[in-house]
């Protein structure tokens, strides 16, 4: 990849939209939840109002109209492998010469983030997380450089850091790494194990997966109440160098209204930490788009451990 393709790239932004599911039930609440409140808030959208094209979704209530603008479009007939090559692809060739590299799914609870980041079970269905570990291995092959990968799996859950791959009881902490050694920003005493393929990855995955935290909400029978990262070491070996990189996957807990709590104290509490650590990163995102002198990275768990993904590199 060419230095300069990769030094010019920037936050992009793509929107898909999740058709409705056979069967999907309908909340039982007299005041349906709101859309995203990135989106504004109090409109209630309906197939009539919603326009996805490909360098903008607009919503259209009351004979008002908000659009905004994205770097890409998908309806709900949009396949995951067009999302993967139009979101993914130009970030893990990157990632493979030497380049931090972050993708993450954002929207509200129930919208499908889980799927478009892990995907189902069939080759068609597979989501970004494994056709990235595929497209990877096959750099591995193709390089003339030594690759080798290593993987670790955090959540972070009511502001509280912990390991999926091993001890969850403990808390671990974001560091800052020293400039002799790189910089940055690493999670410590994080298992890190290392990977030869990318069914081993995906097997140490699924088993993350089943300590993350998870509860039944008004929006989503399984809604993920955790935002998971994970963290895909890549030691880039030539005769002369040794290049570190790494490839952030986030999978955001939703964002939802507290009225979609149901009331319940613990749910209520999940909510109110989730809902920080999204907005935080809001407005981070915010800080550099307008070229603020302060970014505030560590507002929350979260954004101080995507600090990297800000910052480049």
């Amino acid at each position: 990849m060419d230095r300069n393709d990769v030094v010019e790239e920037k936050i992009r932004t793509f929107v898909r939209q999740r058709p409705a599911l056979p069967d999907e039930p309908v909340p039982q609440s007299t005041n349906p939840p709101p859309p995203p409140t990135f989106l504004g808030g109090g409109i209630d959208v309906d197939d009539d109002c919603l326009d996805v094209t490909e360098t903008s979704i607009c919503y259209t209530a009351n004979d008002q109209q908000r659009c905004y603008e994205v770097d890409g479009g998908f309806d709900g007939d949009g396949t995951q492998a067009e999302v993967y090559e139009a979101t993914a692809r130009s970030i893990v060739d990157a990632v493979g010469s030497g380049y931090n590299g972050t993708i993450l799914a954002y929207g509200q609870t129930g919208s499908g983030k889980t799927h478009t980041m892990r995907g189902g079970i069939s080759v068609s269905e597979a989501g970004i997380t494994p056709r990235a570990l595929l497209q990877l291995f096959e750099l591995q092959k193709q390089s003339d450089a030594t690759l080798t990968f290593s993987l670790s799996y955090v959540q972070i859950y009511c502001e509280r850091l912990s390991d999926l791959l091993g001890n969850d009881t403990d808390e671990l902490s974001i560091r800052d790494r020293p400039a002799h050694d790189g910089g940055g920003v690493y999670v410590r005493n994080a298992t890190r194990v290392p990977v030869t393929t990318p069914r081993q990855a995906l097997d140490l995955l699924a088993a993350g997966d089943s300590k993350r935290a998870t509860a039944s909400t008004l929006m989503n029978e399984f809604s993920s109440r955790s935002h998971a990262v994970a963290l895909l070491h890549v030691e880039r070996k030539t005769k002369d160098s040794l290049q570190r990189s790494t490839l952030t996957l986030v999978d955001l807990a939703g964002s939802e209204r507290h009225a979609a709590c149901a009331g319940r104290y613990k749910r209520l509490e999940e909510s109110r930490a989730i809902n920080l650590g999204l907005s935080a990163l809001g407005n981070c995102v915010s800080a550099l788009a307008e070229r603020r002198p302060h970014v505030p990275y560590r507002a929350s768990k979260l954004t101080r451990l995507l600090r990297d993904a800000f910052c480049g590199g």
